[in-house]
Formats: C-alpha cells, structure tokens, sequence
C-alpha cells in the first residue's frame, strides 16, 4: 500500500487556537477535540488538519497563503487580526 507523504513548511504560518480554527472552518470547537480524540483512539493521523499540543494548549496550523491569500512570498506578510501576537 503506497502511502501519500506530504511536506508542509511549518515556517511560513501561523498557529492558532481551536477556537480560532473552528470559526474558519464554520464548526464547534467540540467537532476538533472529537477528530483529535479519533486519531489518539486509533494510533493514526487521518491527514487534514495539522496541530500540536503546546503543554496543555492545542495549535492548528495555519499555512501562510490561508494568512494572507494576496501575498506573494516576495511581499512581507500581514497578519489577519485572529490571533496577532506582535508587540
């Protein structure tokens, strides 16, 4: 069985909170936690969604062309106001 291995560059991004993922995707944050306990369940990742755990916090993350879909990677990238951690 030939498996389908995808490279995602988990620099150019951002890491958002359930919450956050959830109203992008239009669903409950319940929905997430309820796939996340099915790939613990089973020992497997399903694809889709990428997280983390961050002790006990939960990232999704958030490729840069979702962030700023008109940006080029010669422009510098904007943040889109969920989230935004600058100082």
């Amino acid at each position: 069985m030939e498996q389908n291995t995808q490279i995602v560059d988990l620099t150019s991004g951002r890491w958002i909170n359930d919450r956050e993922m959830a109203a992008l995707l239009g669903l409950h944050p319940g929905t997430l936690r309820t796939w996340r306990w099915l790939d613990a369940r089973d020992g497997k990742r399903r694809g889709g969604l990428i997280y983390r755990h961050f002790g006990d916090a939960v990232r999704y993350f958030l490729p840069a062309d979702l962030v700023d879909p008109t940006a080029t990677p010669s422009e510098p990238r904007h943040g889109s106001g969920v989230g935004d951690a600058r100082v």
